[in-house]
């Protein structure tokens, strides 16, 4: 087998154990309802990245689009310069949940991609992840200024998002 083939067979095997592993291991996953306050949380800080880690209480006063990112997570480095042109709009804060990660890888992959994150939190062991019911990465989450639940969605958001469904979404909180 040629040495192209021979890696990207093992690359695939290490990502079917790992995604074996990521839903195996999810534990006490909760699902939220939309409309649901947040559950109270705490992201740790991540070294080298100045002013990281928030608790739940960043998430009020403001429409906060939370999206939840791994460096290994193939999709959500497709996803990543549409969250960086969500953040250079201004009209929804853009925070960010780093799950299962390295701290290094962490920090590398938001110094390649740009940082679109106002804040920006670890979740090393998923237990946030857990109590937001994740199902894999990425995934995202809108919440109104009161801190509920707008939007729960995994998997990468796409320009249909930022052009429709996000507006969308921004427009209904405006009228309540």
């Amino acid at each position: 087998m040629a040495p192209i083939k021979t890696i990207a067979a093992a690359l695939a095997v290490a990502a079917a154990v790992f995604g074996l592993w990521w839903f195996t291991s999810m534990g006490s996953r909760q699902v939220m309802a939309i409309d649901a306050p947040l559950p109270g949380f705490a992201l740790e800080a991540i070294e080298g990245v100045e002013g990281s880690g928030f608790d739940q209480s960043a998430l009020k006063g403001r429409v906060t689009l939370l999206n939840a990112f791994a460096s290994w997570c193939i999709p959500c480095r497709a996803e990543h310069p549409l969250l960086v042109e969500i953040a250079g709009r201004g009209d929804v804060t853009v925070l960010g949940m780093n799950v299962a990660d390295l701290p290094e890888s962490a920090v590398a992959f938001l110094d390649e991609l740009g940082n679109p994150y106002l804040r920006v939190g670890a979740d090393p062991n998923k237990t946030v992840a857990n109590r937001l019911g994740l199902v894999g990465l990425p995934h995202t989450f809108i919440v109104d200024p009161e801190g509920h639940l707008l939007m729960s969605r995994p998997g990468p958001i796409d320009r249909k998002f930022l052009e429709v469904d996000l507006p969308r979404i921004l427009a209904g909180t405006a009228r309540r």
